[in-house]
């Protein structure tokens, strides 16, 4: 510069102050929950990650990498050092100022994150805990180190400052502080923040139970119908089968409590529990709910899952527990504390033990197991009768067999023996006056008195008790032999009635007879003695 000219010193106005708009603020909380994020991941913080990136050597990545930009890659870029870009001065090197125009903005820089993708993470329940508790450590201790903030408004203007990379004297480290600064729990953003990060971290499990049955519904266009015979305790069709007991399940365990008995649920202040297990299970198929058989086989799935449910109830909280050990309250919420120490209570008997010490000997008495695995009689007979049996309707002891098969043993001795025995009695030839037994009256009269097959299958009316005025076949019968001995024994006493009556009219004749004889005896008494008389008076007249 020639002497005694003054140059033109260049002022530097200070930036104006930035204003955060709503996009910079959303952007600033992103960054803050990725941070958090990060830390909750075990991943080092976004600083050291932008250091690392920053660093890295534009030719380490593949190449289709290369249209991500690149500070370095552009023309008129100068290099950067961090120790005059942290104290906010600027180096003067004349040969790129000599390069370049004398008006130019500075370059805007792109920080490109490392590539994680490939790093996939197993999210585990204990692993989601070690998460959080880290996430909560690292909260308190960020939540300290940014106290020296002094308001929200700061907080927040320190934000936006360091997310604006057009800044010449922002640096990493204000980026961070700024960052920092940010998770006072007073800051709006912040909490907003979190609020998100409790939503998605405390995600409730949602309903997977009765999702088949619900999209089934939806296929067909409408509920599933349940239709059950007369006789019959379950539908016929394997689907309608599976739902209904499913879906009967469901409602059972999460709704109706558990009784210590079966007669609980017929008292006055429990006939509500029936008349809801019914309803429940009705909003969820259709069917008749009037229909008695549809009544009569909702009640018993109730009582045959009730009972099962205690018997589960027993084995995992009172069965091998020690007696200072056994819950005090109840395990389910289905079943209030007091129930479940009704429950616990009866299970102590002495009673109780004794009998599931005889229960236990009588299931080892069973000869006749069914094979039909998860499908019930009923749904059994049905398939049979659409695969097997298409035109013929099988008999009874086609049924036995079907039922009684074992895939992997076939027929156990007992059964064998028991379908020999019936298919003898159906080659037997009546006798005269008698009318050939059908197949049902054979397997009945094959089978032991306490078998259910026939009632289960749906070949005679269920076994119920007395009170619905229905009975088994070997109680009709029963009843049809003792009405005729009755009926012969009102014959024998009318018969006898007659012949009292018969002999009491004799007995009087005989007493009449017999008085008239007395009379003519007394009579004839008479006439001899005054005939004697008459003799002796003239024999004295002769001899004077």
């Amino acid at each position: 510069m020639p002497p005694g000219r003054k140059g033109i010193r260049s002022t530097r106005e200070p930036p104006p102050e930035i204003t955060s708009t709503e996009y910079e603020k959303q952007r600033a909380a992103n960054v803050m929950r990725n941070n958090q994020m990060f830390q909750r991941l075990g991943i080092n913080q976004l600083r050291t990650m932008m250091t690392a990136t920053r660093v890295k050597s534009k030719y380490d990545g593949p190449e289709e990498s290369g249209s991500l930009f690149d500070g370095e890659d552009s023309e008129g870029s100068e290099p950067e050092e961090d120790s005059h870009v942290a104290q906010g001065v600027r180096s003067h090197n004349p040969t790129h100022v000599a390069d370049k125009p004398t008006q130019q903005t500075r370059d805007s820089k792109r920080v490109v994150a490392p590539d994680v993708h490939g790093q996939q993470i197993r999210f585990t329940r204990q692993r989601s805990a070690a998460i959080n508790q880290q996430s909560s450590l690292s909260l308190t201790t960020t939540t300290q180190a940014g106290s020296r903030a002094t308001t929200n408004q700061e907080s927040t203007q320190n934000l936006a400052a360091a997310t604006q990379f057009t800044s010449s004297v922002a640096t990493e480290q204000d980026y961070t502080a700024g960052l920092t600064t940010t998770a006072q729990p007073t800051s709006p953003t912040q909490a907003e923040v979190n609020d998100n990060n409790r939503d998605e971290e405390l995600v409730p499990r949602q309903r997977s139970r009765g999702k088949q049955l619900e999209s089934l519904s939806r296929g067909l266009g409408t509920k599933i119908p349940i239709q059950i015979s007369n006789g019959k305790r379950r539908p016929e069709p394997p689907i309608q089968t599976a739902k209904f007991a499913s879906e009967g399940g469901i409602i059972l365990r999460q709704h109706i409590p558990i009784f210590p008995h079966w007669k609980e649920y017929k008292k006055q202040e429990n006939e509500g529990k029936i008349t809801d297990y019914i309803g429940k299970l009705a909003g969820q198929f259709t069917m008749d709910v009037e229909s008695n058989a549809v009544k009569d086989a909702c009640v018993d799935m109730l009582k045959g899952g009730q009972r099962q449910m205690r018997y589960r109830l027993k084995k995992k909280y009172f069965t091998g527990v020690p007696a200072n050990q056994v819950r005090t309250t109840s395990p389910v919420s289905c079943i209030t504390d007091d129930q479940w120490r009704e429950l616990v209570q009866m299970w102590s008997s002495p009673n109780h033990k004794n009998n599931c010490v005889k229960n236990k000997l009588n299931r080892e008495k069973v000869q006749f197991p069914q094979c039909t695995g998860s499908q019930s009689y009923v749904a059994k007979a049905y398939v049979v009768r659409q695969e097997k049996y298409k035109d013929v309707e099988p008999s009874a002891i086609d049924l036995f067999k079907e039922m009684h098969c074992s895939k992997k043993k076939g027929f156990s001795e007992v059964v064998q023996k028991a379908i020999g025995d019936m298919e003898a009695m159906v080659a037997t030839p009546a006798e005269d006056g008698q009318l050939t037994k059908s197949a049902t009256e054979v397997v009945s009269n094959v089978l032991p008195g306490s078998s259910k097959f026939l009632h289960n299958a749906g070949l005679l009316p269920s076994s119920k008790r007395s009170n619905t005025g229905t009975v088994s076949a070997r109680m009709q019968e029963l009843q049809s032999q003792l009405d005729n001995e009755r009926r012969e024994k009102d014959g024998l006493r009318e018969d006898m009635d007659t012949l009292k009556a018969k002999s009491q009219a004799s007995e009087a004749t005989i007493a009449n007879q017999s008085t008239e004889i007395a009379d003519l005896k007394k009579s004839l008494a008479e006439n001899s003695i005054l005939l004697r008389q008459i003799l002796s008076i003239s024999r004295d007249q002769l001899n004077p």
